[in-house]
């Protein structure tokens, strides 16, 4: 095991450790919460920590000057060759405005987060951290991505949000392990076909973009599980969004939607969370009833003007958000108001 000479601060608990391994596939917390522990007894941290190497922001300084103007005497010295072990690097809110090329010196990196800083460009480089499978670029000034992420193909998780990005290099579909994909709060205004090569992936969010027409490509990710659109300008759904048979929620407000496809309400079975909300949608399906799983629903502002009677056999909901007009419409419809309708 090999372990850097840390402050006792910035040593992890083999429990956090745990705890937040087990939670990065499945959410973005690990990034946010793993630099901000506070520990005082590290002896017994490092007798008992699975991690080899984890180097925060305050050692990016000493270990670039080092790795890159190779400092005398640096051959024999433990902070260094411990370095060239390095599986974590933390390097988010360190006010950087360019891609630190130091990792990639680092060839047994596998997770690397640079949010929260201000870089505007990914060198070509990247392409040499082919062990990486966690990558995090939240909050940048990210414009592209080069194709050189196509040599990426241990990536597992991907984060790209809050960026200026207009495109996506079609070299992502090369991606096949990717299970989560995060490009929310960006400029695209459409994705690469490509995209559907991702067979593996779960989770995919797109919201907070310009996309005007929903991408034919997120029907061919069988694996789907959340998908996240909302924010945008789309107007209808393809038919083919009924191949998204493992999918249990899923981000639709804030919108132009007018209809919702018949295939969506028959085959999406699984669905748990749907939230229409801020659409034109002038009727709901009496097919709703299919969901059988679904226990969240979200149907404010939309011009509905009529509320299926199949939404009482909902039988798992135990949510169902409504704006004034709706309740009103619910009340004189059915003659109650259930206890699950919340007026939102």
């Amino acid at each position: 095991m090999i372990l850097m000479q840390l402050d006792p601060k910035t040593i992890l608990t083999c429990a956090t450790v745990n705890k937040m391994f087990h939670a990065i596939t499945q959410c973005q917390m690990l990034w946010s919460h793993i630099a901000k522990r506070d520990f005082t007894n590290y002896e017994d941290v490092i007798a008992s920590t699975p991690l080899k190497t984890y180097m925060i922001r305050r050692q990016l300084n000493d270990i670039t000057r080092r790795i890159d103007k190779r400092c005398p005497g640096d051959e024999g010295n433990a902070t260094i060759n411990d370095a060239w072990q390095a599986e974590y690097a933390h390097w988010g809110s360190c006010d950087l405005e360019t891609f630190p090329l130091v990792a990639t010196s680092l060839p047994k990196l596998v997770h690397l987060n640079l949010s929260w800083n201000k870089i505007s460009t990914i060198p070509q480089k990247i392409g040499l951290l082919t062990n990486l499978t966690a990558l995090n670029i939240n909050f940048n000034a990210l414009e592209s991505i080069p194709p050189q992420i196509g040599t990426m193909i241990n990536l597992v998780i991907l984060e790209l949000e809050e960026n200026k990005l207009r495109s996506i290099s079609p070299n992502i579909g090369l991606l096949d392990k990717l299970s989560m994909l995060h490009l929310s709060h960006n400029v695209l205004t459409s994705i690469p076909p490509q995209i559907g090569l991702l067979t593996n992936l779960t989770s995919l969010y797109l919201s907070h973009n310009a996309l005007t027409t929903f991408p034919f490509e997120i029907c061919m990710l069988k694996n789907l599980e959340f998908l996240s659109v909302g924010h945008n300008c789309i107007v209808t759904l393809p038919h083919e969004i009924g191949c998204l048979v493992n999918l249990k929620y899923l981000f639709l407000g804030y919108n132009n939607i007018t209809s919702l496809p018949d295939s969506m309400w028959m085959s999406c079975s699984g669905l748990f969370y749907l939230n229409l909300c801020y659409n034109k949608l002038e009727s709901i399906s009496d097919n709703i009833e299919q969901l059988k799983k679904l226990t969240y629903l979200h149907i404010t502002n939309n011009p509905i003007t009529t509320i299926p009677d199949a939404m009482t056999r909902l039988m798992s909901i135990s949510l169902l958000c409504v704006d004034e007009r709706q309740y009103q419409l619910i009340f004189e419809q059915w003659g109650h108001i259930p206890r699950y309708i919340i007026p939102y």
